[in-house]
C-alpha cells in the first residue's frame, strides 16, 4: 500500500464517526453463527444488540470483529511504513477488547498491534499496561508474544537480571516470534560479553529473516554496538552506513548517533 492510501485510510479513521462501529460474527460451539452489531457482556452473559437475547459466554466459541474502516491489513500497511504515532492512536480508540477479555476473538490480533506500536513509539508505560493485560488473557498467542515483548522492554531499561529471569520462563513461542527470539537472546548475549555467540544469531537474523521488518533495524544497531565494542571500526562503518541507507530520517540514526557518543566516535566515524 503506498503512501497515498496510507494517508487516506488514517484521514478516514481519525475524522470518521463510525470508526468503532463494527460487526460481531459469534460462532457458537455448535457451529451455528450469530452476526449482530452491538453486543456487550454482562454478568458472564453475551448480549446482543437488541438487549432481549443473552448468551451464556459457555456457549461461544469465537468472535470475529469486523470494522467499518479497519482491518489487520491496514495496521500492518501502518506499521510496516513506520506510523507507529498513527496505528498506536488509532487502534487506542476503537478496541473494546478489555470487556470481552474472557472470550476468544481476533481483538486480541489489534492489540498485539497496538503493543507493537507502543513499544516502538518508546511509549513503554502504555505498553507495560498492554502486556499486563494480555498475560493475563487466555489468548495463547497474545500472552505468549506479550511475554516476549516485555523481556524486551526490560533489556531496553537495562534491567538484564530480570530480562534473563523472565526469558528462562518462556517456552512454546509461536513461529511469528523466531526472529524476535533469535534478537533477544543475542542481545543477552552481547551483554553477556559474548560476542561470538551474539553475531552468530545477528547472521542468522540477517540470512534468514532479512524480510522481518520490525526487527532488522535493531538487530543492525546492535551488531553495530558490537564492532564498537570490539574496535571493528570497518565492519561499523559499513553498518552505520547500512543503516543509513534504510533507514534515513529514522530514530535508528538518532540510535546510531548515541552509540557513537558513547564509545566517543562522534564526527569520526
Amino acid at each position: 500500500m503506498n503512501n497515498f492510501f496510507i494517508k487516506f485510510f488514517i484521514c478516514m479513521l481519525v475524522f470518521n464517526s463510525c470508526l468503532a462501529e463494527y460487526k460481531a460474527e459469534i460462532y457458537l460451539n455448535t457451529g451455528a453463527l450469530i452476526v449482530d452489531n452491538k453486543i456487550d457482556v454482562i454478568n458472564n452473559k453475551l448480549v446482543l444488540g437488541s438487549k432481549t437475547s443473552m448468551l451464556d459466554i459457555k456457549l461461544i466459541n469465537n468472535i470475529n470483529f469486523v470494522f467499518d474502516n479497519f482491518n489487520n491489513d491496514i495496521c500492518s500497511s501502518l506499521f510496516r511504513s513506520k506510523k507507529f504515532t498513527s496505528l498506536e492512536g488509532l487502534l487506542e480508540e476503537i478496541i473494546p477488547l478489555k470487556k470481552f477479555s474472557n472470550l476468544q476473538s481476533n481483538l486480541f490480533d489489534y492489540h498485539i498491534w497496538l503493543l507493537k506500536s507502543q513499544i516502538w513509539n518508546r511509549n513503554f508505560d502504555d505498553a507495560k499496561e498492554s502486556i499486563k493485560f494480555l498475560s493475563s488473557s487466555k489468548n495463547i498467542r497474545s500472552k505468549k508474544l506479550s511475554d516476549l515483548y516485555n523481556v524486551y522492554i526490560l533489556l531496553e531499561e537495562g534491567d538484564y537480571i530480570n530480562a534473563k529471569k523472565y526469558y528462562s520462563l518462556i517456552n512454546e513461542s509461536p513461529d511469528e516470534a523466531k526472529t524476535m527470539i533469535l534478537y533477544l537472546e543475542s542481545r543477552i548475549n552481547f551483554i553477556e560479553k559474548n560476542y561470538s555467540a551474539s553475531l552468530e544469531k545477528i547472521a542468522k537474523i540477517l540470512t534468514y529473516y532479512s524480510r522481518e521488518h520490525e526487527w532488522i533495524p535493531a538487530t543492525l544497531l546492535l551488531e553495530l554496538n558490537i564492532y564498537l565494542e570490539k574496535k571493528q571500526y570497518d565492519k561499523a562503518l559499513y553498518v552505520i552506513n547500512e543503516i543509513k541507507w534504510s533507514y534515513p530520517k529514522s530514530m535508528w540514526i538518532k540510535n546510531v548517533n548515541l552509540l557513537l557518543e558513547k564509545y566517543s566516535l562522534e564526527g569520526i566515524l
